[in-house]
């Protein structure tokens, strides 16, 4: 028999249609996004992980993958269950076992969903412990946690009792790419680009090797509506809670920003971080962004103790999915240059408004829409829009996704002329080098960086994301950004 706060979370093995009562489907149904995630999980005897940053949809993302089972299995082939109050392996244990021993009668594929496990300190070692004895033959496990810190190191403790898939058991909610945005905020508008975004990475490959599809062409005579919502985008980026917000209201309340701020300094807290240091980091990182920097400029102007622990700051900033680093490409060994300069970019661009406005005295929505229309600023934030968007299309044309690493795909490059090309994306063997230059007109002198790295032998072409141009020039293909973005 189970507990009675076991049930509690699953009321859909008394009544299945209580799924539709879900606090979190019900916030997503009212929210009127028209998204949802795209994440699956296999009727396999698998270990899965769903990681991502705070706030970014993960609970709500299982509820739905649940919601979608209950339509062809019974309700108590399915366990949800949170670990807010539990506080050792052994009660993760005891539940589960009490599930188990419960549930085992049905003879069917049984599916674990735990939820906030990282609340629990040393949580894996209950998944090695019922995994060793047999006890999760025929059941799919997924465990979720806020900390994603935590949940990835504690998923690397689980060597061989994970499954063997072809597939990442590591699953990442990443928020809305710009396609999904556009959707959310206009859906005539999203299903006519839907046609475009279906085959969308093999037209984007097509013109890294230097034809532009009729497609891409065709999807052009959108591109004011598109250039409209991108606009948009730089400030309320893709953060579900965001996006219901502006969609509601016009504007993202001070308390979005509070509440996302709040979730990842708890983040930090949780795995030691000193937020003194933490704040004095961001203001460097702002400046910085899209620039080349060292640890060492990072460290300039504070008080932390050595450029070391700036590094370490960033890096466990980049786990808990708040920024991405992108190093210089080294031809020679096809590869990062860990030692140089590196680009720090923020995942998403609610990120960066929130680090970036929340100590000021007045609405950060307001100083947000200040910020992003700064001439100097604009072509900045649309770089790192790009950068989000070229992370996953580099997963996406990954040949092997298990062994996929960002850092081991998503470069910069420049020459010794200085002479820089924003991203050097891996396509295999290949590299496809990618400009930003938001602005209506390109200039030769403005893709002097692919000339280089075309004549230092890196590449055969490119690609140009700009404003509203599109076409080819000087070996490149041109094309804007909105529309590169939404083929993602």
């Amino acid at each position: 028999m189970y507990s009675s706060k076991i049930f509690d979370q699953n009321p859909w093995w008394e009544d299945i249609r209580s799924i539709e009562r879900d606090p979190h489907i019900r916030a997503w149904t009212e929210s009127g996004l028209g998204w949802s995630p795209k994440t699956q999980f296999e009727d396999r005897d698998y270990v899965y992980s769903l990681r991502g940053t705070r706030q970014v949809g993960k609970t709500t993302t299982i509820k739905l993958d649940i919601q979608q089972r209950l339509k062809a299995r019974p309700g108590n082939a399915i366990l949800y269950y949170a670990f807010d109050l539990e506080n050792s392996p052994r009660e993760i244990v005891d539940i589960i076992e009490q599930y188990l021993n419960w549930s085992q009668r049905l003879g069917e594929r049984r599916y674990l969903y735990l939820d906030e496990v990282t609340n629990v300190r040393s949580w894996q070692k209950a998944i090695k412990y019922l995994r060793d004895r047999g006890r999760l033959v025929n059941c799919t496990v997924v465990v979720v946690g806020s900390n994603s810190v935590d949940l990835r190191k504690g998923t690397e403790l689980l060597p061989g009792r994970r499954g063997i898939s072809s597939e990442p058991l590591d699953r990442i909610q990443e928020p809305l790419k710009f396609g999904d945005y556009v959707t959310a905020m206009n859906r005539d508008l999203g299903s006519s680009i839907k046609k475009y975004r279906d085959h969308g990475i093999s037209a984007i490959l097509q013109m890294a090797e230097g034809d532009i599809p009729d497609d891409v062409y065709a999807l052009t005579a959108l591109l004011s509506k598109l250039n409209f919502y991108l606009d948009e985008y730089f400030v309320v980026g893709g953060m579900p809670i965001a996006v219901t917000a502006f969609k509601r209201l016009g504007v993202i309340p001070d308390s979005v920003y509070k509440t996302y701020l709040d979730a990842v300094t708890n983040d930090l807290k949780s795995v030691g971080s000193n937020m003194a240091y933490v704040e004095q980091i961001m203001p460097n990182i702002i400046k910085s962004v899209c620039s080349p920097v060292s640890w060492r400029s990072l460290f300039r102007d504070t008080d932390i103790g050595s450029h070391h622990t700036v590094l370490e700051y960033v890096m466990t900033l980049a786990d808990a999915f708040v920024l991405n680093i992108v190093y210089r490409y080294n031809m020679s060994s096809d590869g990062p240059k860990y030692n140089g300069m590196k680009k720090i970019y923020f995942r998403d661009p609610l990120f960066l408004h929130a680090w970036n406005t929340a100590r000021r005295q007045e609405s950060i929505f307001r100083a947000s829409l200040a910020y992003a229309e700064e001439t100097n600023i604009k072509p900045r934030i649309a770089e790192q829009t790009a950068a989000g968007h070229i992370t996953r299309l580099a997963f996406n044309i990954s040949r092997n996704k298990i062994m996929h690493n960002d850092q081991l795909s998503v470069f910069y490059w420049s020459s010794k002329n200085n002479n820089e090309v924003d991203f050097a994306v891996r396509n295999g063997s290949d590299i496809i080098p990618i400009e930003v230059k938001y602005k209506n007109r390109i200039r030769t002198e403005d893709v002097y960086g692919m000339i280089d790295m075309r004549k230092a032998g890196g590449t055969s072409g490119g690609l140009v994301l700009t404003c509203d141009e599109i076409g080819c020039k000087g070996g490149n293909v041109l094309v804007p950004l909105a529309v590169f973005l939404a083929l993602i």
